[in-house]
């Protein structure tokens, strides 16, 4: 199943940005300057990388525990339905017992039957489980009788109020049995399952930017287009027309265009998101 994104793509995400690069390339003129001591402005961009980074493993820790499923057993009731014909299999497959008697035969034994209690990773597609109040439902399945059970769906459909199921209705993986009880056929598995179909799309729904990360990003974008040639020609200037040094030349260039890429902004940016998490 297809999860959050990896440490991997998560570094890469915070650390290959346009905002980095044009930092990086500064960096690499202060080193060939040699004037080591100009390099304090990439602290600016380390932090806000380790800030981002830092956060989005946080967020993904947590999504990738979150889960609508706690139930660890389910009680499985054992069957034979060699026997049977094509269209009473059909009929108990689909929960319409009712309509074929050699299918109403074998769920009047079924409903007769011990269930034995199994772990979850255990069951499989039309294994027969019987629920009661106080069960969750860990895989979909169709009812195949109902003695006035009520399920609680709230915690995927919204819905406040219990739904009562019928013999033939669907019930869902991760609600609840609220009053009654039943015995049901599956019909999905694992990741199969509709909770996980749910949790499978939180997990990989893309995060989206806020309105200050979009002007943000508009204005480094903007301000790249001047950059190279602001710079080129500040350090003509400091080379030809002042007489500096190259290593000075190059020093006072990058001076000079920093002024330009609003690196406390972007880090300002980071670390109010940061104190807002922690205020939630």
């Amino acid at each position: 199943m297809r999860k959050t994104k990896s440490v991997s793509q998560i570094i890469a995400a915070h650390t290959l940005t346009y905002f980095n690069f044009l930092n990086l390339c500064l960096f690499v003129l202060i080193l060939m300057s040699g004037q080591f001591k100009n390099m304090l402005f990439m602290g600016v961009v380390i932090s806000n990388s380790l800030i981002g980074i830092v956060q989005e493993l946080r967020v993904k820790k947590l999504i990738d525990k979150l889960s609508v499923l706690t139930a660890t057993k389910a009680r499985r009731i054992t069957y034979d339905a060699s026997g049977l014909s094509p269209k009473a299999l059909a009929c108990l497959y689909e929960g319409r017992c009712d309509s074929d008697d050699e299918a109403a035969g074998l769920l009047k034994t079924i409903l007769a039957r011990d269930p034995v209690e199994v772990s979850v990773e255990e069951i499989c597609v039309h294994d027969i489980v019987r629920l009661s109040s106080g069960d969750q439902i860990s895989c979909d399945g169709i009812v195949l009788s109902s003695d006035g059970m009520e399920v609680d769906e709230s915690m995927l459909t919204g819905e406040s109020l219990p739904v009562h199921k019928n013999a033939g209705d669907e019930l869902f993986s991760g609600s609840h049995i609220v009053a009654g009880s039943g015995v049901s056929i599956i019909i999905h598995t694992g990741d199969d399952n509709y909770a996980e179909q749910l949790m499978m799309k939180a997990r990989t729904k893309k995060r989206a930017s806020s309105e200050m990360q979009y002007a943000i990003n508009r204005i480094i974008h903007y301000v790249s287009y001047a950059i190279v040639p602001i710079g080129i020609a500040l350090f003509c200037i400091q080379f030809f027309r002042v007489g500096a040094t190259m290593s000075d030349s190059i020093v006072n260039t990058v001076a000079g265009v920093l002024g330009m890429i609003p690196e406390g902004l972007v880090l300002l940016t980071s670390i109010s998101f940061i104190l807002g998490v922690g205020r939630l």
